[in-house]
């Protein structure tokens, strides 16, 4: 029945839960289906997409880029105040806004 409303050649489906419990059931049922497990901690779901998210290397740091990174942080902590940053025992921030959200909006 869900073929007449569902094109199954672009169609992803996210099961939650204990693997196990449904695993072997649903290889049996959809004995040709691509499939992906992983854990939890390792999905994005934005939307209607969810997908595992794609890891690159970062590239190999040059001895330029070194130096550059360097200069940024340097200049960085200059324009924050230079050498009187050194002196600065404790910070404190306060910030106030709203989060918005499904259930409604709150304070923060």
């Amino acid at each position: 029945m869900c073929a007449q409303y569902f094109e199954t050649e672009d169609l992803d489906i996210v099961l939650v839960g204990n693997a196990k419990q449904f695993r072997d059931g649903l290889k049996t049922a959809l004995p040709t289906a691509k499939w992906e497990e992983f854990h939890s901690t390792a999905w994005i779901c934005c939307g209607p997409i969810c997908k595992k998210p794609q890891e690159a290397a970062a590239p190999e740091a040059t001895a330029d880029s070194k130096k550059r990174g360097d200069e940024i942080v340097k200049a960085a902590a200059e324009a924050a105040g230079g050498s009187a940053i050194q002196a600065i025992d404790d910070v404190q921030v306060t910030t106030a806004g709203t989060a918005h959200g499904p259930q409604g909006d709150v304070a923060i």
